[in-house]
């Protein structure tokens, strides 16, 4: 269910959202959910950015 979750966000960042058909799936998805809500709520919660800004010295560069 881990790789469900995993790419279910993967898809939220580019705009789509899946919809689960199978009521098995659904349901299993659902108790997994509840069972690990505290530990994905940390991992939403931890952002680390993918690129950090560039910057030297405080200043950041221009695009030009």
């Amino acid at each position: 269910m881990h790789l469900y979750w995993k790419i279910f966000e993967e898809l939220k960042m580019l705009g789509e959202y899946p919809v689960l058909l199978d009521p098995s799936l659904k349901r299993c998805f659902k108790h997994w959910m509840e069972t690990h809500q505290y530990s994905l709520t940390m991992a939403e919660q931890r952002h680390i950015p993918m690129f950090p800004k560039p910057e030297a010295f405080g200043v950041t560069p221009s695009l030009n």
